[in-house]
């Protein structure tokens, strides 16, 4: 724009100078004019945020309508969204809780997906320790079954390693001298969407009791076979070649509880089972199984350990 004699100076480019001047000593000191963070007004638990206001999404939307977008069901692990289907999925549901000696307990929770563990003193319930990953451990929400013990220091456990469930694992941990062993990932004839129910220690031996869909029956659809597994207490793993870091030892059979005569009715579905008794100076333990189709008809069967 050309000025003349006669014409008014411009007094913009005047105000943008001093409010910069005004600005950069601000910068410069790293106190840069941005308004804080309030505290909160209020903090409240999962059971009764859904009181207060919350964003629904855009109303006009008809997925936000029907999906119902409520952000206490999402979850954000490892650069990865999980949203939950039920409200109550992200609590932290405690589903290992054993002795790890005389004076330590050891609990694991799958904590909103992301399984954790911790170590208490018995006397006082204090933690020792810092936090140990849980997974192979605990498994990642309340609905999946696992088992754990401790047995010479080493802490063996049955679960899922995995968000979907998906890779079933019998897994020793946690032990000073012990190697870290687990079963094959994703062989079925190792496990196949196991539910794991028991886990006992005797002799050399460590017993994990559980039931699976049997490899035997393919061609008939999903039928659920009782299984018990061993493992030996002083497997070291495979070579560098053949099953490094895996079992060498584990072993598992059929649990065979049925009715006998002419036609054997079967009771294939193992619900629940006792530690080690000695019956007639056996060890045995005694066990309760179901049919496959009606879960009402039970029998107890004693299985003896050699």
């Amino acid at each position: 724009m050309r000025l003349t004699s006669g014409s008014p100076r411009p007094i913009l480019p005047a105000f943008l100078a001093f409010t910069v001047a005004a600005f950069l000593p601000q910068l410069s000191s790293g106190a840069a004019p941005f308004p804080q963070d309030l505290e909160p007004i209020s903090i409240v638990g999962r059971e009764t945020s859904y009181l207060y206001p919350s964003f629904q999404g855009l109303m006009s939307d008809n997925d936000t309508i029907r999906l119902g977008l409520d952000f206490q069901r999402m979850l954000r692990i490892n650069h990865m969204l999980y949203i939950a289907a039920r409200s109550d999925e992200c609590y932290n549901y405690i589903k290992v809780l054993v002795p790890r000696n005389d004076e330590t307990l050891f609990a694991c929770g799958t904590n909103a997906f992301n399984p954790t563990c911790r170590n208490y003193k018995m006397s006082t319930l204090e933690q020792e320790g810092e936090e140990v990953v849980g997974q192979a451990r605990c498994p990642f929400e309340s609905r999946q079954s696992n088992v754990g013990l401790f047995a010479g220091g080493d802490f063996y456990s049955a679960t899922m390693t995995d968000f979907l469930a998906s890779d079933a694992v019998i897994y020793r941990s946690l032990g000073e001298s012990s190697a870290v062993l687990r079963t094959v990932k994703y062989d079925s004839k190792w496990l196949r969407e196991p539910h794991f129910l028991h886990a006992i220690e005797y002799g050399n031996y460590v017993y994990f009791f559980f039931s699976e869909i049997a490899v035997e029956y393919t061609t008939l659809g999903k039928v659920v076979f009782s299984r018990v597994a061993r493992v030996c207490k002083n497997d070291n793993g495979g070579s560098p070649r053949v099953l490094e870091r895996y079992w060498t030892s584990f072993l598992k059979a059929r649990l065979n509880c049925s009715v006998p005569g002419d036609s054997f009715f079967y009771f294939d579905v193992l619900q629940s089972l006792t530690n080690v008794l000695q019956i007639n100076h056996r060890p045995a333990v005694l066990g309760v199984f179901t049919t496959q189709a009606n879960r009402t008809k039970k029998l107890i069967c004693m299985k003896v350990l050699l």
